[in-house]
């Protein structure tokens, strides 16, 4: 063994502080410089300990489930009290809850009113909690071949657990609701009040930005679906006050004890998708140019839609309308028969304008379609009616 001499160590041990501290700036610089890097790396590692996870998952769970079984023999007859007693409970409400099902059967046949359509999804399993850059996420087994794209929502048997925030070949990152990181907005059910779900990473995230009355307590928490960041109305969990009466919301699904996990085809719509279109459309589909160039769709589909309802509206509808808006000239009658309303305005007013062949067969007007005034007899009228396209000023 070599020996070294007391300067040696000494100026080795003073050394050691400022080496450490260089490489560990030079690690996390190395993070910032590159982090799609990093971020590979980091996504590679978790796809490669997928299946691991996803073996030792299933021995860890009869594990668990055996430990379970055990302590709740210690507490059998106190478990089997509270069961009856729920179970009576129980039995009400289901008297209560189908008398109402057939009560709301008949409004919706009377309203003929259009249920909303399914949510489309997959399921995957979760194998590990997975850490990383987020105090509370979990980690999915997706298989090589899927189609789970970065934003996309990740329900329990029905309820919000969070969203994907890492997408790998084999696995995908679930950002929780309970994380701090997430914000979610929210609504209480049978009211209008709206908030922002806040999560605390603990167990219960919080309540913060309500508008209107304060949260009640034991009120159910669903998705609010603003902007098309959520679908809308997905349960959440319920209001509970802490000791310095902050509302907190337990969560419906304990994120702690998650197995199966279903993924809703849309995501959230301001995070890209890898082939450029927006990943808010569902099932990846693309989204029209209107919506990412801010073009409204009425104003393309204005004209098409007012040529297509013609015949079935008034010859001097396009005057009329004109004359209303108050335009006057040359600008408004080209946006009279154009079916908007003059450049100024920014206004899109749809007129439909009967061809003569239309006019003379006395189509009748289809319902719900605006109808004209009788156009006032006199020199103004006639030359509308000769001309088609200059409005009358309302005398």
């Amino acid at each position: 063994m070599m020996r070294l001499s007391i300067p040696l160590r000494q100026a080795l041990a003073k050394l050691t502080l400022p080496v450490l501290f260089a490489a560990s700036f030079g690690v996390v610089l190395l993070g910032k410089l590159d982090f799609m890097v990093t971020e590979r790396a980091r996504i590679s590692l978790a796809d490669a300990l997928a299946p691991v996870y996803a073996t030792l998952a299933g021995p860890l769970g009869v594990v668990r489930t055996g430990v379970e079984q055990v302590s709740g023999l210690v507490s059998l007859d106190a478990e089997n009290a509270r069961l009856r007693a729920e179970n009576a409970r129980l039995l009400h409400w289901q008297a209560v809850a189908l008398t109402l099902a057939a009560r709301n059967r008949a409004l919706e046949a009377t309203l003929h009113w259009v249920p909303s359509p399914a949510l489309d999804f997959v399921t995957a399993r979760v194998v590990a909690d997975a850490g990383g850059v987020y105090a509370r996420a979990v980690l999915l087994s997706t298989g090589p071949n899927h189609f789970v794209r970065k934003g996309q929502i990740v329900l329990a048997d029905g309820n919000l657990v969070g969203r994907i925030t890492d997408v790998g070949s084999r696995s995908a990152r679930v950002l929780l609701l309970t994380d701090r990181n997430s914000r979610i907005p929210v609504r209480l059910e049978g009211s209008s009040t709206r908030a922002i779900l806040v999560g605390t990473d603990g167990a219960r995230p919080r309540l913060i930005f309500w508008s209107g009355p304060a949260p009640r307590e034991g009120g159910l928490v669903v998705t609010a679906g603003v902007a098309g960041a959520f679908p809308p109305d997905l349960p959440v969990g319920t209001v509970r006050y802490t000791r310095r009466h902050v509302p907190e919301v337990v969560p419906t699904a304990d994120p702690e004890r998650l197995g199966m996990v279903q993924i809703l085809s849309g995501g959230l719509a301001g995070l890209p998708a890898p082939d450029g279109t927006a990943s808010g459309a569902p099932g990846g589909a693309s989204v029209p140019a209107e919506a990412t160039t801010g073009t409204p769709t009425g104003v393309s589909t204005g004209a098409s839609a007012g040529a297509s309802a013609g015949a079935s509206a008034g010859a001097s509808t396009g005057a009329s309308i004109g004359a209303a808006a108050g335009a006057t000239g040359p600008a408004a009658s080209a946006a009279s028969t154009a079916g908007t309303t003059p450049a100024s305005t920014g206004l899109w007013v749809p007129s439909f304008v009967v061809p003569p062949a239309a006019a003379s067969a006395g189509l009748a007007p289809a319902a719900g379609l605006p109808t004209a005034p009788a156009p006032a007899s006199g020199p103004a009228s006639a030359a509308a009616s000769a001309g088609g396209a200059a409005p009358t000023r309302p005398g």
